[in-house]
């Protein structure tokens, strides 16, 4: 009775505006979902979208209050004539001064603002019970128990592709493209090669029948040179420039399809071989950083968004010393490790080419008169590194006291502060430049050593006692702190200003000690060779994994409830191993083939500016070896 005279109302003139914003198939649908929903034998599509709506449940005091329903339940609600289905949609809602979510399930004619304005109608009820009554748990915890839906947001099966989205499909189409007819085409070519040998080797044994013994293997070997000579791009560390040489021309088309070819990507991938001077044991550290900083993000993303008991987690993790490794204390170290690194790679990457044979490049040329002036005097390097430092230590604590900036993740009154704490602090440069110098300084370190540079066995083992006892108070100071505006001092001020760079001085000594054979075990764990693969795919996990945990925790019907057991189940476990499944099918198509094209087209680049430029550079290259020696 309702239902008609609300559509009587809506007939008359002055509400004429209002129904041309309105979808009289939506109130149709709707109308007839809730009269096959409350007849004496009420239809099964209806009981199945009634029953898909949100409800509330226990544990609500803990913050259990999203009623999200059942999405697969409502989507699989099918009316029998056909004329609409189940379309899941969640309404925000508060009541007083708390919000939350509340899930129905309306027939997919349905907009937005058609919903909103049913649920404003009272539409949406079941035996004179709301879909969406307000929560009598919750009536005892605000003062002010006003209610309102805030929005609507409803699950399109249909994907919103604007430009930036058609961009990433047309690019993630064109390397799977690509793929394909690299690893074809590379194909076809060993297939092509193989069938001419076959050729050849009947030949020559049909040509020396008579000829006694023959050294088939020696003449196959001059034959295949003359006449089936290896491809020239066979090799991911083919040189263009005898290429160049020999055909006056570069193909590029045979470079593409060469470097984007599976059989030259895979092998690459899994490759267990350090490269020439580089520190092995960085692989181990680089993988073990990378998956506590994984551990970490999973159990960020869950709890903001999957966990439906998050007032219980915020009280026990954060200041429990077992979750170091995913949300508490200074849970988040494992990215100064990677800083070290990076500064570590950076400064071997710039002295190496220092060292190179001469190209003819302008920026090298003025590159070596810098760092050999820079090389003479040490003392400068010196000064230069602890003015940085300290600049970096000072801002620190400025922003750290200005801001009372937390310690970790420890979650008080606060919430908002988490906020400022990544906007003000934890994205800025200049306050997490620390751990990158010291890698830098390090490099140079071990770049220039000549001889041992631990003398003794009381040095090494000074070391590793202060390295050990650094370590651990840079954790425990992360529990012990109190970084509450209460209780804020000058003790979490220093923290904030000094840990990354001590935690990166510490693990820059485990390196060093390994370097110069002095870590027993940990060098034979670190420097293992299983790390080598994973090692390739670290930098691709770092940068796609929380899009991947993103879309695992997104797929997920219903919330996860919080235990110690559950931070660490099979179902975390199996996705973790899906990120790495899914970074290596990426790594395969994406990252190899671009190094590959990369290496070709700056050998390439070589050889031309060294066969165009040679004569015209080399008076301006003796002059500045001159000045700069």
């Amino acid at each position: 009775m309702l239902r008609i005279w609300i559509l009587l109302v809506l007939s008359l003139p002055q509400f004429k505006t209002f129904e041309r914003n309105f979808s009289s198939k939506c109130l149709e649908d709707t109308n007839k979902f809730l009269e096959d929903l409350q007849s004496e034998t009420p239809q099964m599509y209806a009981l199945l979208m009634y029953d898909s709506v949100g409800k509330e449940g226990s544990n609500i005091l803990h913050g259990n209050i999203d009623q999200l329903g059942s999405y697969s339940e409502c989507t699989s609600a099918q009316n029998p004539s056909g004329k609409f289905s189940g379309q899941y949609c969640k309404l925000a809602i508060q009541q007083g001064k708390i919000d939350y979510s509340v899930a129905i399930c309306v027939p997919n004619s349905c907009k937005n603002e058609d919903i909103m304005m049913l649920e404003w109608l009272g539409f949406f009820k079941y035996q004179n019970m709301s879909f969406t009554s307000p929560s009598p748990v919750l009536s005892f915890l605000v003062t002010n128990n006003t209610y309102r839906v805030k929005s609507v947001f409803c699950q399109n099966n249909v994907p919103n592709v604007d430009a930036f989205v058609g961009v990433c499909m047309f690019v993630v189409i064109l390397f799977i493209i690509m793929t394909i007819s690299g690893t074809i085409f590379i194909t076809i070519k060993e297939w092509k090669k193989k069938s001419a040998g076959n050729k050849l080797k009947d030949s020559l044994s049909l040509a020396h029948k008579h000829y006694g013994t023959v050294s088939f293997y020696k003449i196959n070997g001059q034959q295949l040179q003359v006449n089936t000579p290896k491809s020239k791009f066979d090799s991911p560390e083919h040189n263009p420039m005898e290429t160049t040489e020999n055909n006056n021309g570069v193909d590029f088309f045979n470079w593409i399809l060469t470097s984007f070819a599976i059989q030259n990507s895979v092998p690459a991938l899994f490759r267990a071989k350090n490269t020439v001077r580089s520190y092995s044991v960085i692989n181990g550290i680089r993988v073990l950083s990378l998956l506590w900083i994984i551990s970490g993000h999973v159990c960020h993303f869950i709890l903001f968004n999957n966990l439906d008991n998050p007032v219980q987690w915020l009280v026990s993790v954060p200041n429990n010393v077992l979750y170091i490794f995913s949300l508490g204390g200074p849970f988040y170290l494992a990215v100064d490790s990677l800083f070290l690194i990076s500064g570590l790679l950076s400064a071997r990457t710039l002295l190496n080419m220092h060292h190179q044979p001469e190209k003819g490049l302008t920026f090298k040329i003025l590159k070596d008169y810098v760092i050999r002036r820079l090389q003479r005097n040490r003392l400068l390097m010196i000064a230069l590194a602890g003015f940085l430092l300290l600049t970096c230590f000072i801002v620190t604590a400025l922003i750290s006291w200005f801001f009372k900036l937390p310690i970790g993740l420890h979650f008080d009154s606060r919430l908002l502060t988490h906020e400022v704490y990544n906007a003000q602090y934890y994205t800025k440069p200049y306050c997490r430049y620390g751990p990158f110098l010291i890698g830098i300084m390090l490099g140079i370190l071990l770049h220039h050593r000549e001889t041992s540079l631990l003398k003794t066995k009381a040095s090494v083992l000074a070391g590793w006692l202060c390295c050990l006892a650094t370590m651990t108070a840079v954790i425990a100071f992360g529990y012990a702190l109190d970084g509450s505006i209460e209780y804020y001092s000058v003790l979490p001020v220093l923290y904030q200003a000094l840990h990354r760079s001590v935690w990166a001085a510490a693990v820059g000594w485990i390196i060093l000690a390994c370097e110069e054979g002095y870590a027993g075990f940990i060098q034979s764990l670190l420097s293992s060779k299983l790390w080598i693969p994973l090692a390739n795919l670290s930098y691709a996990c770092f940068l796609i994994h929380p899009a991947v945990i993103e879309l695992y925790n997104g797929l997920q019907e219903t919330l996860l409830h919080y235990t110690d057991i559950n931070m660490v189940d099979a179902s975390q476990i199996r996705a973790k191993l899906l990120r790495v499944r899914n970074k290596s099918t990426l790594q395969i198509p994406c990252k190899l083939p671009v190094i590959n094209l990369q290496r070709h087209v700056i050998n390439y680049k070589h050889f031309v500016m060294s066969s165009h430029a040679k004569c015209s550079i080399s008076p301006t290259l003796s002059f500045l070896k001159a000045v700069s020696a």
